[in-house]
This record gives structure tokens, C-alpha cells and sequence, in this order.
């Protein structure tokens, strides 16, 4: 179903999927370092974090999001 709705092969379009999930609920966490360390002892990055942050400011108001319904 997923192969029909995109109209495209899952093994024909791998670059199409993007794991990440962001949006203004995240401004509702409590966001903390990763627990997980790499073996220099440094916190992994949390891509989704990262990708939520680089995003402009005016997109993450959770109240916008709220506003227009979508809670």
C-alpha cells in the first residue's frame, strides 16, 4: 500500500525516507542530554533535537500549532 500511495518502489526510492520527526510539541519536553556516551565519553546527538532546533523560531510556537487546531 505504502509502494501504491507513493507511487514508487520502497527499493527504488531509499533517499525518499527521512526518520526525523520534529515539530512545536517539542517546546512542551523537557529536553535533556542523551544518556548515551560514544567511547570518548562525549553525549551522542539526538537528530531529531538538532533538526527541531535549526528550524525557525516563528515554526516552533507550541501555541500557533494549538491555535490552528492541530491539539
Amino acid at each position: 500500500m505504502q509502494d501504491a500511495a507513493k507511487a514508487v518502489a520502497a527499493e527504488e526510492a531509499p533517499d525518499s525516507f527521512d526518520p526525523v520527526i520534529v515539530g512545536p510539541w517539542m517546546d512542551l519536553w523537557d529536553i535533556e542530554e542523551d544518556a548515551r556516551r560514544d567511547e570518548a565519553g562525549v553525549p551522542k546527538p539526538n537528530q531529531h533535537v538538532d533538526r527541531y532546533m535549526e528550524t525557525p523560531e516563528e515554526l516552533r510556537d507550541p501555541q500557533a500549532y494549538i491555535a490552528a487546531g492541530n491539539w
